[in-house]
């Protein structure tokens, strides 16, 4: 069964193979979407991309759209219908009610907003939303280690409860950023200058101090982030409590 749909819609299901018996029936559904798509970088004055920051597309309907970047500080929101579209991130105090948005192409005044047009399947790309004055990427390189120091592959690394350093600053709303070590059990993720982070890794036991395959965990470590770190260190041993945000 192959669909043919109307102008501007698309499916990630091409085609669906089906048996059907004597005298039998089978249902067969299709989900299509408008093709129209927004993409672009999210990135600091220096141009490097920031991964993970959850931006919201939004029409002047009652439509929100968000989309977290990955990678190079690339984001893309697919599926979008016809209208103008407003980019925005939001922007966290440590007192919710003070929240408040950050807009493309890189202003805190929704009036200076610059909205997106899209046409009936258009494609509007290499779009560059900066992030505000004073927030750089930097990098935090590092490796994670088992009990008898060995290297674990495959571990997960977790930057956790944004925060920003000055007392009364804003952090830029995001899912935790994650990365995985490689096969020499090193790891880079991407972090903002100016924001505090709690930094866990979480893997598998494969030394000899632990049991194999236990699930394990490095203690949380707070750092505070303005330049680039290099030769972090963590490692793992048993599975402690969540970390507490509020410290």
């Amino acid at each position: 069964v192959e669909p043919e749909f109307p102008p501007h819609y698309t499916s990630r299901q091409k085609f669906e193979e089906v048996t059907v018996e004597d005298l039998g029936a089978v249902d067969v559904a299709f989900e299509a979407t408008l093709d129209g798509m927004i993409s672009g970088r999210f990135v600091d004055v220096d141009g490097r991309g920031f991964d993970s920051a959850f931006l919201k597309v939004e029409s002047s309907g009652l439509s929100s759209y968000g989309h977290s970047t990955e990678g190079d500080g690339r984001f893309e929101a697919e599926g979008l219908p016809p209208g103008e579209f407003v980019i925005s991130v939001e922007m966290q105090h440590r007192e919710y009610r003070l929240n408040k948005p950050y807009y493309y192409p890189g202003t805190f005044s929704r009036l200076e907003a610059k909205a997106v047009k899209l046409g009936p399947g258009e494609t509007v790309e290499n779009l560059v939303f900066r992030l505000p004055a004073g927030y750089r990427v930097r990098t935090i390189e590092g490796k994670v280690l088992d009990a008898d120091g060995a290297p674990v592959v495959g571990a997960e690394v977790f930057l956790l409860c944004p925060r920003s350093s000055e007392p009364g600053g804003y952090s830029i709303e995001f899912r935790p950023p994650g990365t995985r070590t490689d096969d020499q059990g090193r790891f880079s993720i991407g972090a903002l200058s100016g924001e505090t982070y709690w930094i866990e890794a979480r893997g598998l036991s494969k030394s000899t101090a632990q049991p194999a395959g236990k699930d394990l965990c490095s203690p949380a470590r707070k750092l505070v982030v303005t330049e680039d770190v290099k030769d972090l260190t963590l490692v793992l041993g048993p599975v402690r409590g969540a970390v507490d945000c509020t410290e």
